[in-house]
């Protein structure tokens, strides 16, 4: 008799779209112990199931949305879903976040992951219930908007509640920085949005029924209730709830690691105008919102009355998109930033990416490298709110000589197109863009970019002692003992990555999801396991999963000179504010870190460490295709 399952479901839904057929499978227990669930899973099956050297944009590549124990509870954002796979647009390891509810309904239809593989003959959009899975004609959603394509299949099936995620013309058009929007949340960074695109897969609508069971209910309603009482009372609640991430801004300004102008500056005269206060002052907010089952509600609705952008029922932009569409264009117009946020989220594109490339044109611009004919004839100067709201625009539909270029690969493609030196001012690691944070000021925040397994994505090694002074406070500016910091952040992150929740509200608070509290929510989750019981069994499953995840890059032939980070970034120095006269030193921190992860001097996981995490098979594989782990 099968052992009753908590938390987890234990149900794998796999969904071939080249001949709209689908199957379930029962997901080992094994899995469960050394992978925890989300990230885990998605590390793990990747890794198995690609074969190195694909196409990512070929049917031999594969989607992988996952979920964790936490998922479709009553834990706080347990809406949220991880998605990933071999990105089109780096050509590295994937995978994103996002929020919302269609992670909780992926759930209650009956699964901790879904897999979709081949390319179907015809768009066609997916429906999963309890009882199934429907490949639906998406013909008629063609062209449609993220939002307009989630009203319209709701209206389809006759149910309101149903949940899905999308994507926009971007993603039909494969763009490689296309996103996947669920609830005006997006599943940003990768390009998992054009994979979606091609395979010809417009949507997947999910409603499901079928709630986890909770191995303790008792005591975990309880501790839940306790959960959200304690951190509504907090600072951190205060001033996070009204406007969300993107008063991030206040922060990164002071300690001068927000980049301005494409990274060449620190600080401005107009900066004021894109803070808490600044926006504030405009009045534009109408209501707050968020995400499923999450106190913090984070997110809210803007009008704006006059001037050019115009326009009711705008979102907030995280703080990301706060500066990739602001001072990083040298653009202080907040309306400006909604719209071209707005242009994103319908479209379907990562922001951050979009930003940055536009960010990129206008210096291409200014240097007169490129021309307002590469571009329709926007003439594409700094801080003209008009001309990167368009640009953004082209990126996304391709229409443009420059924005299909862009389109193509974002800033590391089209400086190999452009030339003239422009890559030495391409934003990138391992081809995806930079997010807001100048790693000259805060030295271990640049470590997590350049050994990222997905590129340059805050959400992997984010610099948490430099920034938030979590665990303790450290010097930013030194270039030394930031491989344990570093390490401690890719922990901390793989909390949420792997329950599957959300960092922004468990992460800061009295109450939170850390790892010191994770084995214990999640014992009352899914009950106690002895293959999970102790502190260190958790940090060498995090260890396990994102050593596995730099094993997929290295069979993609990815290596130590792909650890690194803009010229930009390593040979100038800040000229202004706090961080003023600071460059980051990839000598002395990416070896440190190789040493601090038990990785060879060629940024490869050694042996004896994969034999340590239970993973030595990884070594043999990796030895077999000529990359030495001794």
């Amino acid at each position: 008799m099968a052992k009753e399952l908590y938390g987890y479901t234990g149900k794998l839904l796999r969904v071939n779209m080249s001949d709209h057929s689908y199957s379930v499978e029962d997901m080992p227990q094994k899995i469960r112990d050394m992978y925890l669930g989300g990230r885990g899973f998605l590390a793990k099956y990747c890794y198995d199931e690609i074969k190195p050297g694909i196409d990512p944009l070929s049917p031999e590549n594969k989607i992988f949305f996952t979920l964790g124990a936490f998922s479709g509870t009553r834990f706080v954002a347990s809406g949220r879903y991880v998605v990933g796979g071999i990105s089109p647009h780096s050509k590295t390891y994937t995978r994103s976040v996002s929020g919302g509810i269609w992670g909780a309904h992926l759930k209650w239809t009956g699964y901790d992951m879904l897999i979709v593989e081949g390319a179907s003959p015809a768009w066609v959009y997916l429906y999963i219930t309890d009882d199934g899975v429907e490949f639906r004609s998406a013909e008629a959603l063609l062209g449609l908007t993220t939002e307009e394509t989630e009203n319209a299949i709701r209206e389809e099936l006759g149910n309101k509640r149903v949940a899905s995620v999308s994507i926009g013309p971007a993603g039909e058009k494969l763009v490689t920085m296309a996103c996947i929007q669920s609830d005006r949340r997006s599943a940003g960074r990768g390009g998992c949005g054009c994979l979606m695109g091609s395979k010809k897969l417009k949507a997947i609508a999910a409603f499901g029924t079928k709630k986890p069971k909770i191995y303790d209910e008792e005591t975990f309603n309880r501790r839940n209730k306790e959960f959200v009482q304690t951190n509504t009372k907090t600072h951190w609640y205060n001033h996070f709830h009204p406007y969300g991430s993107m008063t991030g801004c206040d922060t990164t300004y002071n300690l001068s690691i927000h980049p301005i102008k494409n990274f060449q500056y620190s600080t401005n005269e107009n900066m004021h105008k894109l803070l808490k206060e600044g926006v504030r002052a405009l009045q534009t907010k109408v209501k707050d919102t968020g995400c499923y089952n999450c106190y913090l509600r984070c997110a809210s609705i803007h009008n704006v009355t006059e001037g050019p952008f115009k326009g009711e029922g705008y979102e907030n932009p995280e703080y990301e998109t706060m500066w990739s569409f602001g001072a990083n264009c040298l653009n202080f117009d907040v309306p400006a930033i909604l719209m071209a946020n707005k242009i994103c989220d319908d479209l379907g594109v990562d922001t951050i990416s979009a930003g940055v490339s536009v960010a990129f044109l206008m210096e291409c611009y200014e240097k007169g490298l490129i021309s307002k004919d590469d571009l329709n004839g926007v003439e594409l100067k700094w801080g003209d709110a008009i001309a990167m709201c368009e640009v953004a625009k082209q990126i996304c539909l391709r229409s443009s000589r420059l924005g299909n270029i862009i389109a193509d690969g974002g800033v590391r493609h089209a400086a190999e197109v452009i030339g003239q030196g422009s890559e030495k001012f391409a934003m990138h690691a391992k081809g995806l863009e930079l997010a807001a944070y100048d790693p000259r000021g805060a030295k271990a925040h640049g470590v997590g970019y350049a050994t990222s397994p997905i590129g340059g994505s805050h959400q992997i090694g984010y610099g948490t002692a430099e920034i938030f002074g979590m665990p303790e406070k450290v010097d930013r500016f030194t270039p030394y003992g930031k491989g344990d910091t570093t390490i401690w952040s890719n922990r901390l992150i793989m909390c949420g990555d792997t329950a599957v929740s959300c960092g922004f509200a468990t992460g800061f608070t009295p109450e939170n999801l850390r790892e010191d509290t994770y084995i214990y929510w999640l014992d009352l989750i899914a009950g106690p396991n002895e293959n999970m019981k102790e502190k260190q069994q958790l940090l060498d499953a995090f260890d396990r999963i994102f050593n596995l995840e730099t094993a997929i890059n290295l069979r993609l032939g990815l290596g130590d000179e792909d650890n690194d980070l803009p010229d930009r970034l390593k040979s100038t120095t800040l000229p202004d504010g706090l961080s003023k006269g600071q460059v980051w030193e990839r000598d002395i921190l990416i070896p440190e870190y190789y040493e601090a992860r038990g990785w060879t001097k060629e940024g490869v996981p050694s042996r004896a460490t994969l034999s340590r995490l239970g993973i030595e098979e990884v070594a043999d594989d990796l030895e077999e295709r000529g990359i030495r782990t001794t």
